[in-house]
């Protein structure tokens, strides 16, 4: 006898489904994403993000001065050694925040040092090409990121407030009060966009996976997860 095909099976969605990202939790109604902890976790994203990055900026500022500065000396070396390898620490600290808004965890591209040791450690980490995408990526995110997060947070929350906020001996910008409660309403949904979006950036930021062991190097070191 012919065997019956078989039913594909449906596709049932499971009521209570946790989002995994903020810009997932954007498809939710837009009651449920105010009454969520997406918009709050986004905020927190944001603040962060504006924050750490005007402190990363002005230290990184820093440092290139007085390493280029002091480069005669030879001593300038060692401040611009820490500005080349200030990416891994930039962006280990990127894939921490990144836990706010994105619950998933992204993978450390670096491999464990073959030995033990400061130097060893120094040695390994400049012939990696993750260590040089992720200075690329603390370039960018000095010269623009925290910026426009600096710029959201002040377009969804200070402009709303200051329009809503009129001076009393001006009637004629009362009117505008009705536009600037309709900002602060979107408000969350401002924020939790961009950072989805942000968030999105930060984890197609270029990584390398770990290569497979060669027969004749032995066996090769393992690469270090966030998860």
């Amino acid at each position: 006898m012919r065997a019956l095909p078989r039913r594909a099976p449906r596709l049932v969605r499971v009521q209570g489904t946790r989002y995994r990202t903020a810009w997932q939790a954007l498809g939710q109604g837009p009651l449920k994403v105010l009454c969520s902890a997406w918009p709050w976790r986004s905020f927190a994203y944001l603040a962060t993000g504006a924050a750490f990055g005007a402190v990363t900026t002005l230290v990184l500022v820093l440092m290139l001065a007085a390493g280029l500065v002091s480069l005669i000396a030879v001593v300038g070396a060692v401040p611009l050694l820490g500005v080349a390898l200030s990416g891994i620490a930039v962006t280990r600290c990127e894939r921490w925040r990144l836990r706010l808004v994105d619950r998933d965890p992204v993978p450390d591209p670096h491999r464990a040092a073959e030995h033990a040791g400061p130097r060893a450690w120094l040695r390994t980490r400049p012939r990696e090409p993750a260590t040089w995408r992720e200075l690329g990526f603390t370039a960018v995110s000095a010269a623009a990121l925290w910026w426009m997060d600096l710029l959201v947070l002040a377009f969804a929350l200070a402009l709303p407030v200051l329009v809503i906020m009129p001076p009393a001996d001006d009637p004629g910008a009362w009117p505008l009060v009705p536009v600037g409660l309709c900002l602060l309403a979107a408000a969350p949904y401002t924020i939790t966009a961009w950072a989805g979006a942000r968030a999105a950036v930060t984890r197609l930021m270029p990584t390398t996976a770990c290569a497979p062991p060669s027969p004749c190097a032995g066996p090769a070191p393992t690469c270090r997860s966030w998860c």
